[in-house]
């Protein structure tokens, strides 16, 4: 090794000892964060030379032989799937991305927004191509059977960056997701059903669309399909081939012409995946099931843009006879036939990273004859089921509607929220993970319960208006949040930060409500308000707030005079309980002066009268406890089962809460548990 590269090692383990020692003290449970950090430094390199590589290789032994990277508690990930990580990230980084340009300011929405950019595998300053218009193409799902988790994942994600941009950065964000309804799956699973291509298609796109709807995601706002689009493809193909960027092969398929495309002004092809460029497995991945393999291709590499027919398969007719559109020229074609020749955004799952999306955008910049088709390409991070990949032969495929028999789509979400969306993320169905978002979305309901009960009951013209150090703290820190959430925003769509700032807000105004009578109702409206608006932002939907739903107000009005009714007969029967069993106690030595005693004198009850004021007091007893069971009934079963909780607190007060068909569920199981425990109690004291 030459000086000068063990100079820089020694030089770059320094300014790094901060990480370094960061994973090392926390080796029992490292999480991912840490993880990320050891590389943020080394990500903003948009080249790496030797010495850079050298340390990395040296980095990697290292980690193997400590075992520092197992989750000893929720088995975060195993050693080898990091190992290969690291692998991956080392060689990615051997190559040299191309150059990116940066779109102009002058006349731009400038918000200081940082997005996580795959053409520079760094975070870059976000700027709009025109104005504050965001032209945005999202690829879809191919339909040939149902969604899964990792589905959700991906969805889900990008409406929570979809909603941050519109709602929230207030740009006009103009989003087009196409559905890939022709494609060599589709056809090898309706040959293996004996059923017509489109007729499988057509339902398991029907089948997608419901469980985005269940999972709260925002249609966008055109949908593509490729069926619709196959005389477009084939202009957008007769065009690349006029550029002297593709050619005809004998069996009639029409073949992208990697070596051509390299050759030509400023073209660059593997943008984000330089490195996979030569891996034949991912380039025959790229291919399809049913591709052809033929010795007609220029180059090994180059990738189908029209597959010739063959038996048993969809064809349309085209200047090259009969066939059908290859993947990668379905998203060129659909994306740039609405959105344009420059893209602000294009987005997917990280593992389409390459071929597809490399492939795409050389087809469009070989279309379009320039540069840069693509300004900021977004990719969502792997998920993987307790470290393994989602598969059926794993036994580890959680589909979306499985999932949603189980959690509420809050809930789903906010597991979501708590990762960075282009992060590595782990999931186990029997882990903390989901447990905590449960506790999660009942932190929220309760806030919004107590909170819409505490203002209800406070009378504006007589509160007290002075402010005192209690309700300046609260006002501090509402506003020290609103500049944190921000920040967290502007940080690469931080969700997991800003719903921990959220949390922590409401556990102030909690405090604050709790410890405080006399309460600033301004105050708590805007905190309300802004809470309402971030939760609408992540896409979470809380019901009980009155300005969710129209006549949700008139319902929620209902219910809590239904309530406070409730409330007040249970305590007028709490009281009468107290009394009659005070007036028992007195009874036996209380003496009343007898009318019919000529001599007017005071005599003890006789054993008759007794009888007669004990059959009455057990009488009103009996009716107060069957009225205080009737109110309970109401509480436990009528209400419950229409989904309305009233959940009793000290001070005869009360808060209640409407819940959905999970949130319902999950409270049934709950109070059945506690009855099994119950029981189990008694049983025990018995024996």
């Amino acid at each position: 090794m030459k000086l000068s590269s063990f100079l820089y090692i020694v030089l770059f383990l320094i300014s790094h000892i901060n990480i370094i020692c960061l994973v090392i003290k926390n080796s029992s449970a490292i999480k991912r964060t840490n993880f990320l950090k050891l590389f943020d430094l080394i990500e903003k390199k948009k080249t790496i030379n030797k010495s850079t590589y050298t340390f990395l290789r040296l980095k990697k032994r290292m980690f193997f032989t400590s075992n520092l990277l197992i989750h000893k508690h929720e088995k975060f990930v195993n050693k080898y799937t990091v190992i290969k990580k690291l692998f991956h990230y080392i060689m990615e980084n051997k190559e040299t991305l191309p150059k990116w340009s940066m779109p102009s300011k002058e006349n731009k929405k400038i918000t200081n927004l940082m997005v996580n950019n795959s053409l520079t595998r760094s975070k870059v300053e976000f700027i709009p191509q025109e104005s504050n218009k965001i032209k945005w193409y999202a690829c879809g799902p191919t339909v040939y059977d149902a969604a899964h988790l990792g589905h959700a994942r991906t969805y889900v994600s990008f409406d929570i960056i979809r909603r941050i941009l519109s709602n929230y950065f207030k740009y006009d964000v103009f989003m087009v997701i196409n559905i890939t309804d022709i494609d060599d799956k589709i056809i090898k699973r309706s040959n293996e059903e004996n059923v017509d291509f489109s007729v499988l298609a057509k339902r398991w796109e029907v089948d997608f669309w419901d469980d985005m709807k269940n999972l709260n995601v925002l249609l966008p706002t055109s949908i593509t399909r490729v069926s619709e689009y196959v005389n477009d493809i084939i202009e957008y193909i007769k065009k690349i081939l006029n550029n002297n960027y593709a050619y005809v092969s004998e069996e009639g398929s029409v073949y992208f012409d990697i070596n051509a495309f390299k050759k030509g002004r400023n073209h660059t092809y593997g943008k984000m995946e330089p490195e996979s460029v030569k891996n034949e497995a991912l380039v025959l991945e790229g291919e399809g099931d049913l591709g052809i393999v033929t010795k007609n291709k220029r180059n090994s590499y180059d990738f189908v843009l029209w597959k010739a027919s063959k038996p048993n398969e969809p064809s349309w007719d085209s200047p090259w006879g009969k066939g059908r559109p290859g993947w990668h020229i379905e998203c060129s074609t659909m994306a740039s036939n609405i959105l344009g020749n420059i893209l602000d955004i294009h987005s997917g799952g990280i593992d389409l990273r390459f071929p597809h999306h490399d492939n795409e955008l050389a087809q469009s910049e070989a279309f379009f004859d320039h540069s840069q088709w693509v300004n900021y390409f977004l990719h969502s991070g792997h998920l993987h089921i307790e470290g393994l990949k989602m598969s059926k032969s794993l036994k580890n495929f959680i589909t979306i509607k499985n999932m949603l028999k189980t959690y509420t789509s809050n809930q789903i979400r906010i597991l979501f929220l708590l990762n960075r969306w282009d992060g590595f993320m782990n999931f186990n169905p029997n882990g903390e993970s989901m447990k905590q978002c449960i506790e999660i979305d009942k932190f929220i309901t309760n806030f919004f319960a107590l909170l819409n009960m505490k203002i209800k009951n406070v009378i504006f013209n007589t509160a007290i208006l002075y402010w005192n150090d209690t309700d300046n703290k609260l006002n501090n820190f509402f506003r020290e949040t609103k500049t944190n959430v921000h920040q967290f925003f502007l940080d690469n769509f931080n969700t997991p930060e800003a719903l921990v700032a959220i949390q922590k807000l409401i556990t102030e105004v909690n405090i604050y409500l709790e410890h405080n009578e006399k309460l600033q109702i301004g105050l708590l409206l805007e905190i309300k308000q802004y809470i309402s608006f971030i939760l609408e932002v992540f896409g979470l939907v809380y019901s009980l707030d009155s300005d969710t739903y129209p006549n949700s107000k008139k319902i929620d009005d209902v219910l809590h005079v239904l309530g406070t009714y409730r409330n007040s007969i249970r305590c007028h029967l709490q009281n009468n309980a107290k009394l009659l069993r005070n007036i028992q106690k007195e009874l036996k030595n209380k003496t009343v002066k007898r009318e019919h005693d000529d001599n007017s004198v005071t005599s003890n009850l006789t054993e008759t009268d007794q009888d007669i004021y004990t059959n009455f007091i057990n009488n009103i007893k009996n009716n107060n406890e069957i009225l205080l069971k009737e109110c309970d009934l109401l509480r436990d079963q009528h209400l419950l089962n229409m989904g309305i909780l009233i959940d009793d607190r000290p001070n005869n007060e009360f808060v209640i809460k409407v819940l959905d068909d999970n949130q319902l569920q999950q409270e049934k199981n709950k109070r059945e548990q506690e009855q099994q425990k119950k029981k189990q109690t008694g049983n025990h004291k018995k024996k």
